[in-house]
């Protein structure tokens, strides 16, 4: 009777190991990198930590919050304005991206922001880049009329972190500033971007 129970002991622990070969080993197997680059980086012997790109280039949906400080109106008024965001960032690569916003602001202006992206992953783990393009900012009570207003219109340039907090680009810092024939203005915005 002891022996048996010896026996029944040892095949349910080899029963026990094979079932978690069978059920894990596909999961290691499909989380393996393809590349030998590792996660965190290369260490080289001049004593700089580099990074590399990811690989999988990822569309995000961004939602932010944000503070302006300056004009947003031919009025030329000097206005401190906070802001809503909601925007979609489509990567070529992980160098390059198209950036395109509608931002909600709090005095009542409609905000469209396009603009092209220089990410720089080899610098540092959250991704810094610099970004220029074009706003506009509609005034509602001037209905169609904006769009032929080139007093609502602003060039713009900025940098900030497609990663911070390295959370894989989901939250994102940037600061900015735009220029136009009715003035400046500068803009701080924190977003969180959904992944596709």
């Amino acid at each position: 009777m002891i022996s048996s129970m010896r026996l029944d002991a040892k095949l349910k622990f080899l029963t026990f190991v094979l079932f978690n070969q069978l059920i894990f080993l596909p999961l290691v197997a499909f989380g393996t990198p393809s590349t030998d680059i590792p996660p965190g980086g290369i260490i080289l012997n001049d004593n700089h930590e580099y990074f590399f790109p990811r690989k999988v280039v990822v569309n995000t949906t961004d939602f932010g919050f944000g503070v302006a400080e300056g004009v947003f109106d031919k009025s030329k008024q000097n206005e401190s304005i906070n802001f809503l965001s909601i925007g979609r960032s489509h990567y070529q690569d992980n160098k390059t991206a198209y950036d395109y916003k509608i931002v909600l602001a709090s005095n009542n202006f409609l905000g469209l922001d396009a603009g092209y992206r220089w990410a720089f992953p080899e610098i540092h783990r959250n991704e810094p880049y610099l970004k220029i393009g074009a706003a506009m900012f509609l005034n509602p009570r001037d209905q169609i009329a904006n769009f032929i207003d080139y007093q609502r219109y602003y060039l713009q340039a900025g940098f900030g972190f497609d990663s911070l907090l390295n959370f894989k680009r989901s939250i994102k810092f940037e600061v900015g500033g735009r220029a136009g024939n009715s003035g400046t203005h500068i803009y701080a915005v924190l977003a969180y971007g959904l992944a596709d």
